[in-house]
């Protein structure tokens, strides 16, 4: 997942409309974002606020994608906040190594081919 380009306050703003639609394109702004220490850090102060927004939306809304995805938000700001991991730690199946190697988070060290797609040996 690419990096967002939109502006931290922008992403605070639709976490707190109460819009379901905006809430989930922010929370999966804020996931492109996971590796960005600075950026994320701006939007730490803001993680009990963006909590009390969404929770006080109603939970049928909430479809399982919706919430896992803000179970994450809410994991990324954590680690942050906390300062005590690698956010690496947060990288799963959606991120795309060569992704954050373009963007400059990871140096390429070895690359292996499988089934004529790019993975990264580690």
């Amino acid at each position: 997942m690419r990096e967002t380009k939109r502006k931290q306050k922008d992403i605070l703003k639709d976490m707190l409309s109460g819009d379901m639609q905006k809430i989930w394109s922010a929370s999966c702004e804020i996931v492109s974002l996971s590796q960005n220490h600075e950026k994320i850090m701006e939007l730490v102060p803001y993680t009990d606020e963006m909590y009390r927004a969404v929770k006080k939306l109603e939970p049928g809304g909430f479809i399982i994608p919706h919430q896992r995805v803000l179970e994450k938000v809410f994991q990324i700001l954590h680690l942050h906040k906390e300062g005590k991991e690698c956010p690496c730690r947060l990288l799963g199946g959606e991120s795309n190594p060569k992704d954050l190697i373009e963007d400059g988070y990871f140096e390429l060290v070895n690359m292996v081919y499988c089934d004529n797609k790019d993975y990264i040996d580690s």
